[in-house]
């Protein structure tokens, strides 16, 4: 699925799946929605304009999207038309500063973003007349960085700053409760937090990433608002890491590196942190969060790497890769992969939105019909040889394009 072509920068965060619809926000600033099933452009609104990465993830909640800038605005959209039914510059700085940087959450009838300026921001959902309503602010000295992002846990908010501060503040008032400098804590060099907050209610733990490449397991108590890092640990991932846990059946994934920095995917237990397995990247990495499903009882991770031919990956729970699935229009991949009707979607600085689905082996061409448009893919290469299933054109995957595909073909003829 195109928007439009921009040289990089084109989309930056992780499409946004509700309700048949695919919503993604371009480095011009034109939110765009797409049928989840046939690519289709629903709709398109223009935004206030901005050249720079609009990293900040939507969230969706009451029929509505809620947009995040990088001019500092904020939006809600209409899921159905896309008509802007409220909006506003919530920032004051310049440059930089003016963002809202952070992914934008919705629960029970409010929203929350951070700016880059320091400021966090708990919002009414339903705005006022037209512009956004601020319910509270809580303020730092510091910055509220590229992909870090909230989470709600009983009656309290969780996010981290560029300080390494990770605070938990009551949802309702943005009152703090808690917080723990995750450098002094664990005296070390911790790095910026541009990780979200993970929660697991059964072991009662938060997990987290900052940027010199440490993950955090630690203590929660969702009565009180307080943190435990006693109850918990941390360890090394390598030298960069923007990536947010995820926790399936006792394992921590997550990802590590950069366009610049070397980095892969981890699998660690989640009890003590001990390295399971482990996939390195040469030269590059993933600043992406993994995303996990399950089939069949068995967990497979999907995850994007960040570097000039970017690609998505699909692992297995042990560390096998799958598949890779590099796009035609190749570019950096800074987001995650969403997953939904059983398609994996992606994005990439091209400005390309991409929707990879499951075909049979025997619908060559992969348009959900099996008949003659397959058969003349099979002609077309028939005769070659490769490594086993080099191309759909293989059919049977034994490395040699012959009338045996075309037979198997036959077998699922108008299927």
């Amino acid at each position: 699925v195109f928007t439009h072509y921009t040289s990089t920068h084109g989309i930056d965060h992780p499409p946004v799946i509700a309700n048949g619809k695919a919503v993604v926000v371009d480095v011009d600033e034109y939110a765009w929605a797409f049928d989840i099933i046939t690519g289709k452009v629903l709709w398109s609104t223009k935004l206030t304009g901005g050249l720079r990465f609009n990293l900040s993830t939507p969230a969706y909640g009451e029929g509505k999207f809620f947009i995040a800038a990088s001019t500092g605005h904020i939006y809600a959209l209409a899921e159905d038309s896309g008509q802007i039914i409220w909006s506003g510059k919530l920032t004051q700085g310049t440059g930089q500063k003016e963002e809202l940087s952070t992914q934008v959450l919705y629960h029970e009838g409010k929203v929350y973003v951070g700016s880059w300026e320091g400021v966090y921001y708990c919002l009414d959902a339903k705005g006022e007349g037209g512009a956004p309503k601020i319910l509270w602010q809580y303020v730092i000295n510091g910055a509220y960085e590229w992909w870090s992002g909230p989470a709600v846990v009983g009656d309290y908010l969780l996010f981290g700053d560029s300080n390494s501060v990770l605070v938990s503040v009551y949802k309702d008032s943005g009152v703090k409760m808690d917080e723990v400098d995750l450098g002094g804590c664990y005296n070390l060099s911790a790095g910026k937090i541009r990780s979200a907050v993970t929660y697991n209610s059964q072991t009662k733990r938060i997990y987290l990433t900052s940027g010199n490449g440490y993950l955090y397991a630690l203590g929660f108590d969702p009565l009180t608002g307080k943190f435990n890092p006693n109850s918990g640990w941390y360890t090394s991932i390598g030298s960069y890491t923007a990536s947010t846990p995820v926790i399936q059946a006792g394992r921590v994934y997550v990802c590590s590196g950069s366009f610049f920095k070397p980095g892969g995917l981890y699998c660690l237990r989640e009890s003590d942190g001990g390295l399971l397995w482990k996939h390195e990247f040469p030269g590059y990495g993933s600043e992406a969060s993994p995303a996990v499903s399950v089939q069949n009882g068995k967990a497979y991770l999907y995850i994007t790497t960040d570097w000039a031919k970017g690609a998505v990956y699909c692992f297995d729970e042990d560390g096998n890769m799958k598949w890779e699935f590099v796009p035609d229009h190749p570019e950096y991949v800074l987001a995650g992969v969403a997953l939904a009707d059983g398609k994996v979607f992606f994005v990439n600085d091209a400005g390309y939105l991409y929707a990879l689905g499951r075909y049979e082996p025997w619908d060559v061409n992969c348009d959900g019909q099996v008949n003659v448009l397959d058969m003349v893919i099979i002609g077309q290469h028939f005769g070659r040889t490769g490594n086993p299933g080099w191309v759909r054109a293989d059919v049977n995957q034994d490395g040699v394009i012959n009338v045996l595909d075309m037979v198997l073909v036959g077998q699922h003829w108008g299927g």
